[in-house]
């Protein structure tokens, strides 16, 4: 019995900390893949701490593979429920066109 009413704050973190972990990818600057083609790349990232500067380098390394130059046409922003912001979270989307 003492075990059992150990155990189960612990898990009980442990399941918070994995559903924060599916928050991850978009947040603290960090970016996600929407969309990818020969033709361009969609990426929706965290603005607030410099994600942009990582789109930008990741466009260029997904452009690269086709011998392409990425150039930047559609920015958007939209609002996603993030379990690691405890809310919603405000993400730009960004896309790059491949020439």
């Amino acid at each position: 019995m003492k075990i059992s009413k150990l155990l189960l704050p612990n898990f009980f973190i442990l399941i918070l900390l994995g559903f924060s972990g599916c928050a991850i990818p978009v947040g603290f600057g960090s970016h996600n893949v929407v969309l990818a083609s020969e033709m361009g790349v969609t990426y929706e990232y965290d603005p607030l701490f410099g994600g942009y500067e990582g789109v930008v380098k990741a466009a260029k390394d997904h452009c690269k593979k086709f011998k392409k130059e990425p150039f930047p046409t559609e920015k958007s922003a939209r609002t996603t429920v993030s379990l690691l912001a405890f809310g919603l979270m405000y993400v730009d989307v960004q896309t790059f066109d491949c020439h």
